[in-house]
């Protein structure tokens, strides 16, 4: 008696069990072809809602550290807002480029890049500066001595020298040289037309203005 309720209550397990893993697989198949929302597609990449959120509220953070005193307000939200859905869009265009044109920056370049062209507002900060100009040394002791501030100039750099190297590469190929335009413009714009009316002012009589 025992043994036949033990094995009829394996039977029962085994069967629960495989009708939780089958319903567990149809589960997956049917998110599998079920196609998730998205908000917009750019040369093929879904931006998600969740992509775009996780954008606006970066974009709020950094407008609340650029300006502590100052909060959001509405149209400032709505400004933010524009500029989180543009920056996704530039993001994907910018990496659909830089794949297709196979660029690709190292960690060396990205020091090399930090070490000797920081930008031009971190050289008017007067932190950063011995008598009124930009002092190298400061700057490079920074980087040294303060591991934030060099984790943010690298975020920096690492983000935009991609995209110098794609405009360096596809300015080199086109050929354009300030001399070409310079020509090209004085040949499409530097036109006089005009009428010339000639007459013999020795005839004229009594000409009263």
């Amino acid at each position: 008696m025992l043994e036949n309720l033990r094995k009829r209550q394996k039977i029962i397990i085994y069967f629960v069990a495989v009708i939780f893993i089958l319903g567990m697989g149809a589960i997956g198949i049917v998110e599998i072809f079920t196609p998730k929302p998205y908000l917009g597609k750019v040369e093929g990449t879904k931006i998600t809602f969740e992509m775009y959120q996780a954008k606006i509220q970066d974009m709020y953070a950094r407008y609340s550290e650029a300006n502590p005193d100052q909060p959001l307000d509405d149209n400032t939200r709505k400004s933010l807002e524009g500029q989180a859905w543009q920056e996704l869009v530039d993001e994907i265009l910018w990496s659909k480029q830089l794949k297709k044109h196979r660029i690709k920056v190292t960690d060396s370049d990205i020091l090399t890049e930090m070490q000797n062209n920081p930008p031009q507002e971190l050289m008017q900060n007067e932190s950063l500066q011995t008598n009124g100009r930009f002092d190298k040394n400061l700057y490079l002791s920074a980087l040294k001595n303060n591991p934030e501030f060099f984790v943010m100039m690298e975020d920096y750099v690492r983000a935009y020298l991609p995209r110098k190297r794609l405009q360096e590469k596809i300015k080199a190929e086109s050929g354009i040289t300030l001399d070409s335009l310079k020509a090209d413009y004085i040949k499409n714009n530097d036109i006089v037309t005009g009428k010339i009316l000639f007459f013999d002012f020795n005839t004229i009589k009594d000409v009263e203005v």
